[in-house]
């Protein structure tokens, strides 16, 4: 019999349920002045209206992109050359995506990073992107003369979403991170703006309507569903754990027990076994999960984990399983035998 599917890798892609095709009405160039491009930039900006909505904040632009990667790379562009002629000081979190991350920049974990009074930008995602942890369980109180710049890429429909006004000062993701065909947004504050108003610039071009479209009603969806979202992904997390230790398959959970976890996504260390054999092994049983790291690092690049204090050699034996709306504990039960089954052929 032929093995079925087990897709557990929705932290890098989503399969998508919201296609551009599906909102083809809205095709046109929303830059031109004849009838139908007015009509199509009606819908363009009632897009970000809606996506103001859904985030709750009235003031500030919404901005698109290709998705959350070209979002990171233009806000540190613009922090490092088009600053005004402030002196920033930049810093960014140890456990950055890598499209945040420049080690030169990256700020001790003991340091509180928003006492000082210098003018800084401040890179610190809201939600992890291999752990699951929401790493702001109270929002900083920030002086004035901080930004804070934070990815939600890993938050859109796991956690519920915070007060961004007067906390954050730019959010943003990526769509086919939670169902979306593609493309990304940025929310950007009015401060952020007047500090940085080279942003205005960066996301130039003719918008993909029918595509921010799509977008825009991911978002929504993604959001209006997180509470239900969020019991069943503790519901497959609670499954796995419970499998693991029905398998005798000796594991740790990497990540912060003292923050919360949205449960979507499961960093797995399994002593002694290769991840990168693993995850061939399982690959070809037809159930596809990712490595101990981002989607975009390079094949032996382990820094995000390193930075959960993890050593090489430990992060070698890491693989990521996450979840989505439409993931099934016969997925999670597909996966812990497949696991069990790589341990009994190659370790034992």
């Amino acid at each position: 019999m032929e093995r079925r599917i087990v897709y557990l890798d929705g932290a890098a892609t989503m399969l998508p349920t919201f296609w551009s095709k599906d909102f083809m009405g809205y095709s046109g160039n929303p830059n031109a002045k004849h009838k139908m491009g007015q009509m199509v930039r009606y819908k363009y900006e009632e897009c970000k209206q809606r996506l103001k909505d859904i985030l709750g904040v009235s003031s500030g632009e919404i901005f698109f992109a290709r998705c959350a990667t070209e979002i990171a790379n233009e806000l540190w562009l613009e922090s490092f050359f088009g600053n005004r002629g402030r002196n920033f000081d930049i810093w960014c979190s140890p456990w950055e995506h890598d499209s945040c991350y420049v080690n030169s920049c990256e700020f001790n974990k003991d340091r509180d990073i928003f006492a000082t009074d210098y003018y800084q930008i401040i890179f610190w995602q809201y939600v992890n992107h291999m752990t699951g942890n929401q790493f702001f369980m109270e929002l900083p109180k920030k002086h004035d003369n901080t930004l804070l710049f934070s990815d939600f890429t890993a938050a859109i429909g796991k956690v519920e979403i915070p007060k961004i006004e007067g906390n954050f000062d730019a959010i943003w993701c990526s769509g086919h991170k939670f169902g979306a065909e593609g493309g990304g947004w940025l929310w950007v504050s009015d401060k952020a703006l007047d500090w940085l108003p080279g942003i205005k610039y960066s996301f130039g071009g003719t918008p993909n309507v029918p595509q921010i479209a799509a977008l825009t009603t991911a978002t929504e969806c993604a959001i209006m569903g997180t509470k239900e979202n969020f019991k069943h992904y503790v519901f497959l997390w609670t499954a796995v754990q419970n499998q693991l230790f029905d398998e005798g398959i000796e594991h740790e959970i990497i990540g912060d027990d003292n923050l919360p976890i949205t449960c979507a996504v499961m960093t797995l260390r399994f002593p002694g076994m290769n991840a990168d054999a693993l995850a061939t092994y399982l690959s070809s049983r037809k159930i596809y999960v990712s490595m101990g790291k981002s989607a975009c690092s390079e094949d032996d690049d382990f820094r995000a984990l390193e930075s959960w204090g993890l050593t090489k050699e430990q992060a070698e034996e890491c693989i990521r399983i996450s979840f989505d709306p439409g993931s099934t504990t016969a997925d999670t039960d597909d996966f812990v035998k497949a696991v069990a089954a790589f341990k009994e052929e190659y370790l034992n």
